[in-house]
C-alpha cells in the first residue's frame, strides 16, 4: 500500500465547515486514481493533506506504512511529486533550470546540481517533448508547455506517486488529451499517479480507480466502471449527465444534456 488515509477530517481556521468528512482512502502501488466532484468539495485539499501541505484536524495519512508526521519534507518529496495548478516562478529561469529543480531533494543542502541531475533533467524534458525549449525563459512559453514542464519537474526525480491537482484544468482542448495520455503512459511505467478533475471523461479515459468526493466530504471509491455511473454523477453534479459506450472508441463516453 503506498498511500493509506485512515478517517480524515480537515476544515480550514475559523470555518466550522468540514472540508473532509471522514475520508479514507487506499491506493497500491501502480493505481491510477482520478478524483471526481464538483467546485469546492475539496478535492485540491485531500491532495495538499497528502502532500503535507496541510494539516488534518483528526486521521492518519500513510505513505509506505509511515506516517506523514513522522517523515521529514525531504523523506516525502523523495517518494512523492506535486503538480499544481498554477506553477509560475517570479523569475525568468529556463525551462531547464525549472526542471532541475525537481531535483533538489536528491541533492544535499550546499550542494549543487552535476551531470546526473542534468542528464536527468534533459531525460525528463525529452519525455515531454520540450527538449528545444531547455533554454528557453520558463515564463515565455505556452500554457500547455507550461504544464508539460511542471510534469517533467514532478519526474525528474523518478519519485514513486505523481499528484495531480486538476492538470487539464487551463488547457485547450489537444493539450488536455496530451496531458490525459502522459498521464496514462507514466501509469502505465509503473508510478502511481492521482489527479483531480470535474471531468468525468477523463475519469473514464483513465481507466484504473476512481474517487468521487462530495460537497459534504464525503469521498466513496472504487473501479471506474462501477463507480463513474448515471446515477452517481447525477448526485455530484445534479445534472442528467448519459453514459453511453461508443463502439467505434471501444469505451464508454460522458453525454451531457442539451441547454
Amino acid at each position: 500500500m503506498i498511500y493509506e488515509i485512515k478517517d480524515l477530517r480537515f476544515a480550514y481556521p475559523g470555518s466550522s465547515r468540514q472540508v473532509l468528512n471522514g475520508v479514507s482512502l487506499s491506493i497500491e502501488q501502480g493505481d491510477v486514481l482520478s478524483i471526481l466532484g464538483p467546485n469546492g468539495a475539496g478535492k485540491s485539499t485531500l491532495l495538499t493533506c497528502m502532500m503535507a501541505l496541510n494539516k488534518p484536524q483528526t486521521g492518519k495519512i500513510l505513505v509506505d506504512g509511515k506516517g506523514l508526521e513522522e517523515m521529514t519534507a525531504q523523506e516525502l518529496a523523495k517518494k512523492v511529486s506535486f503538480v499544481p495548478q498554477n506553477l509560475k516562478p517570479v523569475f525568468g529561469y529556463t525551462v531547464l533550470e525549472f526542471v532541475l529543480m525537481g531535483r533538489a531533494p536528491l541533492i544535499s543542502a550546499l550542494g549543487r546540481p552535476g551531470k546526473e541531475d542534468r542528464y536527468a533533467a534533459f531525460e525528463a524534458l525529452e519525455k515531454m517533448g520540450l527538449k528545444d525549449l531547455a533554454d528557453r525563459p520558463y515564463t515565455e512559453i505556452s500554457g500547455g508547455e507550461m504544464q508539460q514542464a511542471s510534469i517533467a519537474r514532478a519526474i525528474v526525480r523518478k519519485p514513486e506517486v505523481i499528484l495531480f491537482d486538476e492538470p487539464t484544468a487551463h488547457l485547450d482542448f489537444g493539450n488536455q488529451l496530451r496531458t490525459l495520455k502522459v498521464i496514462k503512459e507514466l501509469s502505465g511505467e509503473g508510478y502511481t499517479t492521482v489527479i483531480t478533475t470535474h471531468n468525468p471523461d477523463h475519469a473514464i479515459m483513465l481507466g484504473g480507480r476512481a474517487a468521487i468526493l462530495n460537497k459534504e466530504g464525503k469521498l466513496m471509491a472504487g473501479s471506474t466502471e462501477e463507480l463513474v455511473t448515471e446515477e452517481n454523477l447525477r448526485t455530484v453534479y445534479n445534472s442528467e449527465l448519459k453514459i453511453r459506450y461508443i463502439e467505434e472508441l471501444g469505451r464508454n463516453v460522458c453525454l451531457y444534456p442539451n441547454i
